[in-house]
């Protein structure tokens, strides 16, 4: 009787996140191009609380950080929801950010995944990097 090959075990099989290169920046599939042109067009103010992170370092975490320290150390609600609090740069635009973006303990929350030479700067910002091994 001749050897066979096993089935392909599917639960092995993951899908790669694709990506869509915006001018040199791999910019997440889904993510509209006409929000992150914006988003590098963005003009920080005195206001703005940029949480700056590699993709998958600690973003949420230093977020939920950074709510509670504003917050006199009142977490999150259930009720509310982190993207809310926190709106992602490249995915909604400057137009979002200066329109509808909530403001917790006199600042704008911002997060973003943009490298520091993409990242919209300003002196009367604040800025939190997080940076891991």
């Amino acid at each position: 009787m001749a050897a066979t090959n096993p089935p392909p075990n599917n639960h092995c099989i993951t899908k790669k996140p694709t990506y869509v290169d915006h001018n040199g920046f791999l910019m997440p599939f889904g993510f509209p191009a006409h929000n992150f042109s914006d988003a590098l067009a963005y003009k920080p103010d005195e206001n703005d609380l940029f949480v700056a992170t590699y993709p998958k370092c600690g973003t949420t975490l230093t977020q939920h950080m950074i709510y509670i320290m504003l917050n006199n150390g009142v977490p999150i609600q259930s009720h509310e929801k982190l993207d809310q609090m926190f709106p992602h740069l490249e995915e909604v635009g400057s137009l979002y950010i200066k329109n509808s973006a909530a403001v917790k303990g006199g600042k704008r929350l911002i997060k973003t995944h943009l490298p520091y030479d993409m990242t919209p700067l300003s002196p009367c910002a604040k800025y939190i990097y997080v940076a891991r091994n």
